[in-house]
């Protein structure tokens, strides 16, 4: 008999968490959000104060920025003004030259 008192104890209780985890999700996603600050959206203070750091960024302007400097590089190197690879070994200059005398 005890156990059976234990099983509808955690049922009841298991019940009146869920009810009461939908009513306060519900409250928080409708008004407890918006209050002290005018709006009904349910984002509360933050919509307001933070709305150009969440809606307008230049991520995609930075991408096509970085693109356009990517491929004026690769078109400098293809037309020879840029530090791409070379077609022949540069020249020796005096600075390389070794002496050949043992000491």
């Amino acid at each position: 008999m005890g156990d059976a008192a234990g099983e509808a104890g955690a049922a009841c209780c298991g019940l009146c968490c869920v009810g009461c985890f939908s009513v306060f999700a519900s409250y928080c996603n409708t008004i407890g959000g918006s209050r002290g600050c005018g709006g009904k959206s349910g984002t509360g203070c933050c919509g307001s104060c933070c709305a150009e750091s969440f809606n307008a960024d230049n991520f995609d302007e930075q991408v096509k920025k970085d693109m356009e400097r990517t491929k004026a590089k690769d078109q400098q190197k293809e037309d020879g003004q840029g530090q791409g690879q070379m077609d022949s070994q540069p020249q020796p200059t005096p600075e390389m030259s070794m002496s050949t005398t043992n000491k």
